[in-house]
Protein backbone atom coordinates (compact mmCIF):
# COMPACT_ATOMS: atom_id res chain seq x y z
CA UNK A 1 0.00 0.00 0.00
CA UNK A 2 1.58 3.31 -1.07
CA UNK A 3 1.99 6.33 1.17
CA UNK A 4 -0.81 8.32 -0.49
CA UNK A 5 -3.39 5.56 0.02
CA UNK A 6 -2.33 5.05 3.65
CA UNK A 7 -2.63 8.78 4.26
CA UNK A 8 -6.06 8.86 2.61
CA UNK A 9 -7.42 5.99 4.73
CA UNK A 10 -5.99 7.43 7.96
CA UNK A 11 -7.42 10.87 7.16
CA UNK A 12 -10.84 9.37 6.35
CA UNK A 13 -10.95 7.56 9.70
CA UNK A 14 -9.94 10.71 11.59
CA UNK A 15 -12.64 12.70 9.77
CA UNK A 16 -15.21 10.01 10.64
CA UNK A 17 -14.28 10.24 14.34
CA UNK A 18 -14.44 14.04 14.18
CA UNK A 19 -17.92 13.91 12.63
CA UNK A 20 -19.10 11.47 15.30
CA UNK A 21 -17.94 13.93 17.97
CA UNK A 22 -19.22 17.06 16.25
CA UNK A 23 -22.73 15.90 15.34
CA UNK A 24 -23.54 14.20 18.65
CA UNK A 25 -24.77 16.81 21.09
CA UNK A 26 -25.13 14.35 23.97
CA UNK A 27 -23.17 12.51 26.63
CA UNK A 28 -21.70 10.07 24.08
CA UNK A 29 -20.33 12.93 22.01
CA UNK A 30 -18.77 14.50 25.10
CA UNK A 31 -17.22 11.19 26.18
CA UNK A 32 -15.74 10.73 22.71
CA UNK A 33 -14.39 14.29 22.71
CA UNK A 34 -12.87 14.03 26.20
CA UNK A 35 -11.37 10.60 25.46
CA UNK A 36 -9.81 11.86 22.23
CA UNK A 37 -8.48 14.98 23.98
CA UNK A 38 -6.91 13.03 26.84
CA UNK A 39 -5.39 10.55 24.40
CA UNK A 40 -3.93 13.36 22.25
CA UNK A 41 -2.49 15.17 25.27
CA UNK A 42 -0.80 12.01 26.51
CA UNK A 43 0.58 11.03 23.09
CA UNK A 44 1.93 14.54 22.45
CA UNK A 45 4.03 14.30 25.59
CA UNK A 46 5.13 10.73 24.78
CA UNK A 47 6.22 11.73 21.28
CA UNK A 48 8.05 14.83 22.51
CA UNK A 49 10.16 12.65 24.78
CA UNK A 50 10.58 10.18 21.92
CA UNK A 51 12.14 13.01 19.90
CA UNK A 52 14.80 13.48 22.55
CA UNK A 53 15.00 9.93 23.87
CA UNK A 54 18.80 10.01 24.12
CA UNK A 55 18.73 13.12 26.32
CA UNK A 56 15.78 12.02 28.47
CA UNK A 57 16.41 8.30 28.91
CA UNK A 58 17.04 8.80 32.64
CA UNK A 59 13.95 10.99 33.17
CA UNK A 60 11.43 8.18 33.67
CA UNK A 61 9.83 9.76 36.74
CA UNK A 62 9.81 13.20 35.10
CA UNK A 63 8.06 11.80 32.02
CA UNK A 64 5.37 10.14 34.14
CA UNK A 65 4.75 13.28 36.19
CA UNK A 66 4.62 15.58 33.16
CA UNK A 67 2.23 13.25 31.34
CA UNK A 68 -0.02 13.07 34.42
CA UNK A 69 -0.02 16.87 34.79
CA UNK A 70 -0.82 17.34 31.10
CA UNK A 71 -3.71 14.88 31.18
CA UNK A 72 -4.95 16.41 34.42
CA UNK A 73 -5.21 19.79 32.69
CA UNK A 74 -7.49 18.28 30.07
CA UNK A 75 -9.78 16.76 32.70
CA UNK A 76 -9.84 19.89 34.86
CA UNK A 77 -10.55 22.29 31.98
CA UNK A 78 -13.33 20.11 30.61
CA UNK A 79 -14.98 19.54 34.00
CA UNK A 80 -14.51 23.17 35.05
CA UNK A 81 -16.06 24.66 31.94
CA UNK A 82 -18.94 22.19 32.11
CA UNK A 83 -19.59 23.59 35.61
CA UNK A 84 -19.46 27.20 34.41
CA UNK A 85 -15.95 28.07 35.59
CA UNK A 86 -14.13 30.49 33.29
CA UNK A 87 -11.44 28.93 31.13
CA UNK A 88 -8.78 31.47 32.06
CA UNK A 89 -9.45 31.04 35.78
CA UNK A 90 -8.89 27.28 35.43
CA UNK A 91 -5.79 27.80 33.32
CA UNK A 92 -4.48 30.42 35.76
CA UNK A 93 -4.82 28.10 38.76
CA UNK A 94 -3.11 25.29 36.86
CA UNK A 95 -0.27 27.59 35.77
CA UNK A 96 0.15 28.82 39.35
CA UNK A 97 0.65 25.24 40.49
CA UNK A 98 3.16 24.60 37.72
CA UNK A 99 5.02 27.81 38.64
CA UNK A 100 5.29 26.73 42.28
CA UNK A 101 6.78 23.41 41.16
CA UNK A 102 9.18 25.30 38.89
CA UNK A 103 10.40 27.58 41.70
CA UNK A 104 10.71 24.64 44.09
CA UNK A 105 12.74 22.71 41.52
CA UNK A 106 15.10 25.65 40.91
CA UNK A 107 15.65 26.40 44.61
CA UNK A 108 16.52 22.84 45.53
CA UNK A 109 18.45 21.84 42.42
CA UNK A 110 20.89 24.69 41.88
CA UNK A 111 23.92 22.48 42.54
CA UNK A 112 22.92 19.86 40.01
CA UNK A 113 24.70 20.31 36.65
CA UNK A 114 21.67 19.20 34.61
CA UNK A 115 19.16 21.50 36.28
CA UNK A 116 18.44 23.68 33.23
CA UNK A 117 18.27 20.69 30.94
CA UNK A 118 15.83 18.88 33.21
CA UNK A 119 13.74 22.03 33.60
CA UNK A 120 13.46 22.39 29.83
CA UNK A 121 12.38 18.79 29.31
CA UNK A 122 9.94 19.07 32.21
CA UNK A 123 8.07 22.18 31.15
CA UNK A 124 8.58 22.37 27.37
CA UNK A 125 5.92 19.79 26.37
CA UNK A 126 3.37 21.43 28.66
CA UNK A 127 3.88 24.94 27.30
CA UNK A 128 4.56 24.00 23.68
CA UNK A 129 1.71 21.53 23.19
CA UNK A 130 -0.69 21.01 26.08
CA UNK A 131 -1.58 24.63 26.89
CA UNK A 132 -2.15 25.66 23.23
CA UNK A 133 -4.26 22.55 22.55
CA UNK A 134 -6.34 23.12 25.70
CA UNK A 135 -7.98 26.09 23.94
CA UNK A 136 -9.91 23.59 21.85
CA UNK A 137 -11.86 22.41 24.91
CA UNK A 138 -13.82 25.65 25.57
CA UNK A 139 -14.52 25.95 21.84
CA UNK A 140 -16.26 22.56 21.91
CA UNK A 141 -17.96 22.86 25.30
CA UNK A 142 -19.15 26.48 25.07
CA UNK A 143 -19.85 26.66 21.35
CA UNK A 144 -21.11 23.71 19.31
CA UNK A 145 -19.63 20.57 17.85
CA UNK A 146 -20.14 22.13 14.43
CA UNK A 147 -17.81 24.99 15.40
CA UNK A 148 -15.12 22.45 16.23
CA UNK A 149 -15.79 20.63 12.95
CA UNK A 150 -15.42 23.89 11.01
CA UNK A 151 -12.17 24.71 12.81
CA UNK A 152 -10.47 21.37 12.20
CA UNK A 153 -11.91 20.80 8.71
CA UNK A 154 -10.60 24.15 7.39
CA UNK A 155 -7.14 23.50 8.80
CA UNK A 156 -6.95 19.90 7.59
CA UNK A 157 -8.25 20.89 4.16
CA UNK A 158 -5.18 23.09 3.88
CA UNK A 159 -2.93 20.22 4.99
CA UNK A 160 -4.46 17.80 2.49
CA UNK A 161 -4.53 20.35 -0.32
CA UNK A 162 -0.92 21.30 0.26
CA UNK A 163 0.15 17.66 0.29
CA UNK A 164 -1.78 16.75 -2.88
CA UNK A 165 -0.83 19.82 -4.94
CA UNK A 166 2.75 19.72 -3.70
CA UNK A 167 3.11 16.03 -4.57
CA UNK A 168 1.52 16.36 -8.00
CA UNK A 169 3.43 19.51 -8.92
CA UNK A 170 6.69 17.93 -7.85
CA UNK A 171 6.13 15.06 -10.28
CA UNK A 172 4.78 17.10 -13.19
CA UNK A 173 7.08 20.12 -13.15
CA UNK A 174 10.41 19.84 -14.91
CA UNK A 175 13.12 19.99 -12.28
CA UNK A 176 10.59 19.63 -9.46
CA UNK A 177 8.61 22.29 -7.64
CA UNK A 178 9.86 25.34 -5.76
CA UNK A 179 10.88 24.49 -2.21
CA UNK A 180 9.44 26.70 0.48
CA UNK A 181 11.77 25.90 3.37
CA UNK A 182 14.28 23.21 2.34
CA UNK A 183 16.23 23.32 5.59
CA UNK A 184 13.27 23.02 7.98
CA UNK A 185 10.80 21.05 5.84
CA UNK A 186 12.27 19.75 2.54
CA UNK A 187 8.92 18.46 1.24
CA UNK A 188 7.08 21.78 1.46
CA UNK A 189 6.77 23.77 -1.75
CA UNK A 190 5.27 27.10 -2.77
CA UNK A 191 2.97 25.24 -5.16
CA UNK A 192 1.70 23.17 -2.23
CA UNK A 193 1.41 26.31 -0.11
CA UNK A 194 -0.94 28.08 -2.52
CA UNK A 195 -2.80 24.85 -3.30
CA UNK A 196 -3.46 24.33 0.41
CA UNK A 197 -4.60 27.93 0.77
CA UNK A 198 -7.20 27.45 -1.97
CA UNK A 199 -8.47 24.26 -0.32
CA UNK A 200 -8.82 26.01 3.05
CA UNK A 201 -10.69 28.95 1.51
CA UNK A 202 -13.08 26.65 -0.36
CA UNK A 203 -13.86 24.50 2.69
CA UNK A 204 -14.25 27.56 4.92
CA UNK A 205 -16.76 29.11 2.51
CA UNK A 206 -18.70 25.87 2.00
CA UNK A 207 -18.93 25.00 5.69
CA UNK A 208 -19.95 28.51 6.69
CA UNK A 209 -23.11 28.05 4.66
CA UNK A 210 -23.76 24.32 5.13
CA UNK A 211 -23.20 24.37 8.91
CA UNK A 212 -24.99 27.73 9.34
CA UNK A 213 -22.07 29.35 11.14
CA UNK A 214 -22.63 32.69 12.85
CA UNK A 215 -20.36 34.68 10.54
CA UNK A 216 -20.85 35.79 6.95
CA UNK A 217 -19.14 34.76 3.74
CA UNK A 218 -16.55 37.57 3.82
CA UNK A 219 -15.49 36.63 7.33
CA UNK A 220 -15.27 32.97 6.30
CA UNK A 221 -12.66 33.95 3.70
CA UNK A 222 -10.70 35.79 6.38
CA UNK A 223 -10.92 32.77 8.71
CA UNK A 224 -9.87 30.39 5.97
CA UNK A 225 -6.77 32.44 5.22
CA UNK A 226 -5.89 33.03 8.88
CA UNK A 227 -6.30 29.39 9.94
CA UNK A 228 -4.30 28.20 6.97
CA UNK A 229 -1.38 30.51 7.75
CA UNK A 230 -1.53 29.50 11.41
CA UNK A 231 -1.47 25.86 10.37
CA UNK A 232 1.62 26.38 8.23
CA UNK A 233 3.38 28.08 11.16
CA UNK A 234 2.51 25.21 13.51
CA UNK A 235 3.68 22.67 10.94
CA UNK A 236 7.01 24.45 10.45
CA UNK A 237 7.46 24.69 14.21
CA UNK A 238 7.05 20.94 14.66
CA UNK A 239 9.32 20.31 11.67
CA UNK A 240 11.97 22.44 13.37
CA UNK A 241 11.73 20.30 16.49
CA UNK A 242 12.10 17.15 14.39
CA UNK A 243 15.18 18.57 12.69
CA UNK A 244 16.67 19.40 16.09
CA UNK A 245 16.02 15.81 17.19
CA UNK A 246 17.06 14.34 13.80
CA UNK A 247 13.82 12.40 13.31
CA UNK A 248 11.51 12.20 10.29
CA UNK A 249 8.14 11.57 12.00
CA UNK A 250 7.02 11.98 15.61
CA UNK A 251 6.11 8.25 15.53
CA UNK A 252 4.71 5.63 13.18
CA UNK A 253 1.37 5.37 14.94
CA UNK A 254 -0.83 6.75 12.12
CA UNK A 255 -0.10 5.09 8.75
CA UNK A 256 0.81 7.53 6.00
CA UNK A 257 0.87 10.51 8.38
CA UNK A 258 3.27 9.70 11.19
CA UNK A 259 2.45 10.40 14.81
CA UNK A 260 -0.08 12.40 16.79
CA UNK A 261 2.16 15.47 16.76
CA UNK A 262 2.41 15.23 12.98
CA UNK A 263 -1.39 15.26 12.90
CA UNK A 264 -2.12 18.10 15.34
CA UNK A 265 0.87 20.38 14.70
CA UNK A 266 -1.29 22.70 12.57
CA UNK A 267 -3.60 23.23 15.56
CA UNK A 268 -0.93 24.57 17.93
CA UNK A 269 -1.06 28.19 16.76
CA UNK A 270 -4.65 28.03 15.60
CA UNK A 271 -6.36 26.74 18.75
CA UNK A 272 -5.70 29.90 20.86
CA UNK A 273 -6.22 32.08 17.79
CA UNK A 274 -9.63 30.60 16.96
CA UNK A 275 -10.71 30.71 20.62
CA UNK A 276 -10.07 34.45 20.84
CA UNK A 277 -11.77 35.13 17.50
CA UNK A 278 -14.90 33.17 18.40
CA UNK A 279 -15.16 34.60 21.93
CA UNK A 280 -14.08 38.20 21.53
CA UNK A 281 -14.60 39.17 17.90
CA UNK A 282 -17.50 37.22 16.45
CA UNK A 283 -19.70 37.80 19.52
Amino acid sequence: MNSFLKRFISSALIILLLCMISFRDDIIGMILFLSATIFIFGKCIDEFYLFFSAETQHYKTTKLVVKSVGILLGWVVFAGIRNDFHFFMILGIWLSGVFVVFVFHVLFSMKEPETLKRLFFTFAPLFLFIIPLSFIIPVYVKETGKTLLFFIAVIKAGDIGGYVIGTVSGKLMKGGNHKMSPVISPNKSWEGFFGGLIFSLLVSSLLTESLSMKWNYNFSVFLGMLLYLGGVCGDLFESSLKRMASVKDSSGMIPGIGGVLDTIDSLLVNAPLFYFIVNFYVK
